[in-house]
């Protein structure tokens, strides 16, 4: 065997026992499609603007060519519009959230009062004494 087969062969199994399991650092969220938020959040317009002044500033392009060089700035501000929508309640009116806050709480009431209710009922049929 060549000292060229030894070292292959060594690099195979190494690079075998280095392989990371793919499950091993992965989160549930990863698995998943990312939300709009995290969308958003991995858009970068301000490089690209800054790129364009740049040019600017350098004299690569002139200044009355900005507005044509700004497609692919206009393509990105528009995605991000369309991605804050997919944002559950965003669009909701502050009428329309302060409804549901009522309701949440008038939900949340309700709620205590049954356990309330259940909890004297328990303590009842454990101490009849009382």
């Amino acid at each position: 065997m060549t000292d060229f087969m030894r070292n292959s062969a060594l690099a195979s199994k190494t690079a075998a026992v280095r392989a990371p399991d793919a499950s091993i650092g992965v989160d549930k969220d990863e698995l998943h499609e990312d939300s709009p938020l995290q969308k958003i959040r991995r858009t970068e317009l301000l490089p690209e603007l800054f790129g364009l002044l740049l040019d600017i500033d350098q004299g690569k392009m002139q200044a009355k060519d900005f507005d044509n060089n700004l497609g692919t700035v206009r393509l990105k501000i528009v995605t991000l519009i369309l991605r804050l929508q997919d944002i559950e309640g965003i669009c909701d009116s502050i009428k329309d959230q302060e409804l549901r806050i009522q309701s949440l709480r008038e939900s949340k009431r309700t709620k205590t009062q049954l356990i309330g209710e259940f909890r004297k009922q328990v303590l009842l049929r454990l101490n009849p004494e009382t």
